[in-house]
C-alpha cells in the first residue's frame, strides 16, 4: 500500500516540516544583577506558544486533527491568542470561548485574524463552562486545547526550565531567587522545580496579581501579592507585560540580588 498516496498525512508531513514554526529560544539577558528571561519574544509573544505547539503537535500525530479541524479553546488571553497563531500558520479556524467578553480592541484583533469569539453567560461557572466546551468538542469533532488536562503544558514547560538551565551555565550565573507571576500555577511549579534541580539552594517566589486567588502552596516557596500597574514597561526593546512588570517592580522593592524573573508574557 502506497501510504504517500494518503493526504491526510501528506498534510501531517507539511505540518511537521514548516507548517507550525517551533517555539524561539528566547533570549535570557541582563540588567544589573537581575537577569530577565524575555518570553515575550517568543512567537505569539507568550511561553503559553510553547505549550500550544507541543499539545497540537501530539494531537496531529494522534490523529485528531485533520485539514478543516476546528481548534477551540478558552479565553481571549495569552492561551487564545497563541492558538489563533496556530490555526493562522495551519490554515485552521479557531473558536474562543469566554465567560467575559475581552475588551473591544481585544476581540477586534481576535476576530481580524479569522477567530470566531463566543462569549457565555458570566453566570456559569468555570468548571460549567469547560463541560459545555468539552460536550461541543465531542460533539461536532472539533479540537480542544484542555486547560484542565495535566499533560496539555507540563512537557512544554520542562523544555522551558532546560532551556533556562543552559542559559544560566553558560553566563555563569548561580540564581538565587526565581521569580515568576503565579497565573495557573503551573507554569512557576514546573520551571522552578527543574531549576531547584540544578541549583538545590535556589527560593522560588510566586506572584500575585491584583485580587487573583491565592494558589496552592507548593506553586512556590514564598508567593508575595501586588497590584497591577497599568505603566507600560520595557527591558532591552521588549514589552515585559503586567506579569513581567510587576515582577521587575518587586524585585526592585526587595533588592534582591542574582535573581532570574521569567517573563512569561
Amino acid at each position: 500500500m502506497d501510504f504517500t498516496a494518503d493526504p491526510t498525512l501528506d498534510w501531517v508531513n507539511q505540518f511537521a516540516a514548516w507548517a507550525l514554526p517551533l517555539p524561539l529560544i528566547t533570549p535570557l539577558t541582563e540588567e544589573g544583577s537581575l537577569r530577565l528571561k524575555l518570553e515575550t519574544l517568543q512567537i505569539s509573544g507568550s511561553a503559553i506558544y510553547r505549550a500550544v505547539h507541543a499539545r497540537l503537535l501530539h494531537a496531529v500525530n494522534d490523529g485528531q486533527i485533520h485539514p478543516g479541524t476546528i481548534l477551540m479553546g478558552v479565553g481571549g488571553n495569552a492561551t487564545g491568542r497563541a492558538l489563533v497563531e496556530a490555526g493562522k500558520r495551519l490554515g485552521l479556524k479557531v473558536e474562543l470561548h469566554a465567560s467575559t467578553a475581552p475588551s473591544p480592541f481585544a476581540r477586534r484583533r481576535l476576530e481580524g485574524t479569522g477567530a470566531q469569539v463566543i462569549v457565555h453567560s458570566s453566570a456559569k461557572s468555570t468548571e460549567h463552562l469547560l463541560d459545555q466546551i468539552r460536550w461541543r468538542s465531542r460533539r461536532y469533532g472539533h479540537w480542544f486545547l484542555d486547560p484542565g488536562d495535566p499533560t496539555s503544558f507540563h512537557e512544554a514547560y520542562e523544555s522551558l526550565g532546560q532551556e533556562l538551565v543552559i542559559q544560566l551555565y553558560r553566563s555563569m550565573t548561580v540564581p538565587r531567587t526565581f521569580v515568576c507571576p503565579v497565573l495557573d500555577g503551573t507554569l512557576i511549579r514546573v520551571v522552578g522545580r527543574r531549576l531547584k534541580q540544578a541549583f538545590p539552594d535556589l527560593t522560588t517566589v510566586g506572584v500575585i496579581l491584583g485580587s487573583d486567588p491565592v494558589p496552592d502552596p507548593d506553586v512556590a516557596d514564598l508567593i508575595e501579592r501586588t497590584e497591577i500597574d497599568p505603566r507600560v514597561m520595557r527591558r532591552k526593546g521588549a514589552s515585559l507585560g503586567a506579569g513581567g512588570a510587576a515582577c521587575y517592580r518587586l524585585a526592585g522593592q526587595r533588592d534582591w540580588r542574582n535573581a532570574v524573573l521569567l517573563i512569561p508574557g
